[in-house]
């Protein structure tokens, strides 16, 4: 329809003599694979978002970096989620499409121990000056 509305446009292919075109058949699935607890093929469901379908393959591993899933499409071509401006932007959801959660980069995960114990020593060791200044006055 686009390649009609706008000829010689981005959509408008040319066809040349031992060309062949193949529709392939309708696929009403949706691949989730990568870091998520299932692999699985989901029915589509038209609205659904990226988080919607990894959450029904089980969701994320502890591994998995979901804020970088990324969308392959039936005619190959990928779409990654991004951010821009600090809005998310997710890639629609097609019938046929693989969602891929991939790994997270080694050492990026959040480690809340070492935060609540440096939080902690930094904490002791205000407390411990101003105790200090408070013996001295």
């Amino acid at each position: 329809v686009r390649a009609l509305q706008r000829p010689r446009g981005p959509d408008d292919i040319l066809i040349e003599p031992g060309d062949r075109i193949e529709i392939p058949q309708l696929d009403p699935t949706v691949l989730v694979t990568g870091e998520v607890a299932f692999e699985t093929r989901v029915r589509y469901v038209p609205g659904l978002g990226i988080d919607d379908y990894i959450s029904r393959a089980g969701g994320v591993t502890d591994k998995g970096n979901a804020g970088k899933a990324s969308v392959r499409y039936p005619n190959g071509e990928l779409r990654t989620i991004s951010r821009k401006l600090g809005f998310r932007r997710e890639p629609r959801v097609e019938p046929g499409s693989t969602i891929t959660v991939p790994l997270r980069p080694e050492g990026s995960a959040f480690d809340w121990d070492r935060v609540v114990g440096r939080t902690l020593t930094a904490l002791s060791s205000l407390a411990t000056v101003v105790l200090t200044i408070r013996a001295i006055n």
